[in-house]
């Protein structure tokens, strides 16, 4: 059995890895590269194997820096099937649709100005057309592909987030996907992982740990703030996971302190579809179906052009929640052209924001922006939550592996920046693992 790592050994998206075996390929994720050039640019690079000779897919998880180049590979000739769990087949539904529809509406952007603007990876109707390849598993239930026995074990992380196992006749090794902490607020911690010859494990916060200060406290003081100077709370976030977290966290505020509770409106139709989702899989969370169903108790979805204009006119205190989370896109861009001038409101930022994004942008204090084609000034006060992450850190990873009992062949190490590959290799190599940091392309024997 061989390895090849196709993707993600450099980022923290772009998740891509080639198995072969007995003369078969079998891709594991097949992701968007997310972020400026140069890292966007290696969507579209050309690839040492030939997709129509791809003979499946195995998916950890929706989120599209793994599922988002699937329409891609489909349209250059992959014939095979995408295997999923059934909470990954449903978010997809919603997550590449959207990615495709924010392609081609980046296209007509672009053509506006250059009329030989690239054309999009793939449309929202390639993108529907990806769903009829999907075949549905259940967690820890083996599967035959070939000669290959297939496993899905919880990652936690998100809704359906597995890490995959496969076991050849000659060696198995397991792809940890993206793997949730044990203190989420929402999901359960990962299964312990069964015991494999090699292990590809992700390593967003291998360098780090969590910032220990409790979310809710800090929701707690800018909700204050907003009701003392009468203003506005403005939230971009993630439209999935993050978002359903922050609804939750903000009910609990107001159930804990009802003087707190002031109008929450979430605008975004592509969190409302996840939310309702999160609804449907209330059985693979910690918190109880009817905690989840009494989210509309605390948050009220928009919809309308009118809603939105009316809850930026009215004077404060509210919160206004929408995505996207690295300030790239969405609804959200809306209400900070409207609100980001005034000092008195407040920006919360939810989480990482990569370099080239308007989040980041905005993080270091620009005051002048371009977004999605609109001028936008900031004068509101900035603040960033580093609390939320749904990704185990270095602690919850290195306790992930050593609860697989017995020490695998080797352990590499990817999706994650130099930092975190590299101070996760140092701590699993005071552990006596045997650890690799691979390059782009790199291939290895695995026997």
């Amino acid at each position: 059995m061989k390895l090849t790592f196709s993707g993600s050994t450099e980022t923290v998206t772009g998740s891509q890895y080639l198995i072969e075996s007995e003369g078969k390929k079998y891709l594991i994720d097949f992701g968007l590269y997310q972020g400026p050039d140069p890292i966007s640019k290696l969507n579209r690079r050309e690839f040492p194997w030939n997709p129509s000779q791809i003979n499946a897919l195995f998916l950890t998880h929706a989120h599209i820096d793994h599922s988002g180049m699937i329409p891609w590979l489909i349209k250059k000739g992959f014939k095979g099937l995408i295997h999923s769990t059934n909470e990954t087949f449903e978010l997809c539904k919603i997550l590449l649709l959207d990615s495709g529809k924010i392609q081609n509406e980046e296209y007509k952007r672009a053509l506006k100005n250059n009329p030989k603007a690239q054309l999009p990876l793939y449309t929202e109707e390639e993108a529907s057309q990806a769903l009829d390849r999907f075949i549905i598993h259940e967690f820890n239930k083996p599967f035959n592909i070939d000669h290959l026995k297939v496993t899905y074990t919880p990652a936690g992380h998100i809704p359906g987030a597995s890490s995959v196992q496969i076991v050849s006749p000659q060696s198995s090794i397991l792809f940890s996907g993206d793997l949730g902490r044990t203190d989420d607020i929402l999901m359960n911690p990962p299964d312990a992982p069964p015991k494999s010859d090699y292990v590809v494990m992700e390593t967003t916060y291998g360098d780090r740990q969590h910032d220990p200060t409790p979310p809710l406290e800090e929701l707690e003081f800018y909700v204050k703030e907003v009701i003392k100077n009468q203003s506005k709370l403005i939230v971009p976030t993630f439209a999935l996971a993050r978002a359903q977290l922050l609804i939750q966290l903000f009910k609990v505020l107001f159930e804990k302190n009802p003087e707190l509770k002031i109008p929450f409106v979430v605008h975004s139709p592509m969190t409302e579809k996840v939310t309702q989702l999160y609804k449907d899989f209330s059985s693979c969370l910690k918190i109880s179906k009817k905690e989840v169903e009494n989210w509309d108790e605390a948050a009220r979805f928009i919809h309308w052009k009118n809603e939105s204009e009316s809850i930026d006119r009215k004077s404060g205190p509210a919160i206004i929640m929408g995505a996207s989370g690295m300030v790239s896109g969405g609804k959200i861009i809306d209400h900070i052209k409207a609100l980001g001038d005034d000092p008195k409101n407040i920006i919360l930022l939810t989480g990482y924001q990569a370099e080239g994004t308007p989040g980041k942008e905005i993080l270091e204090g620009k005051t002048h922006l371009k977004i999605s084609g609109m001028k936008v000034r900031i004068q509101a006060s900035v603040h960033q939550l580093k609390s939320l992450s749904a990704h185990a850190d270095s602690h919850g990873l290195h306790q992930w592996i050593d609860s697989m009992g017995s020490k695998p062949k080797k352990v590499f190490l990817s999706h994650g920046e130099e930092d975190g590959r590299q101070g996760f290799l140092e701590v699993l190599s005071k552990d006596d693992y045997n650890v690799e940091v691979p390059k782009l392309d790199a291939t290895y024997n695995l026997i």
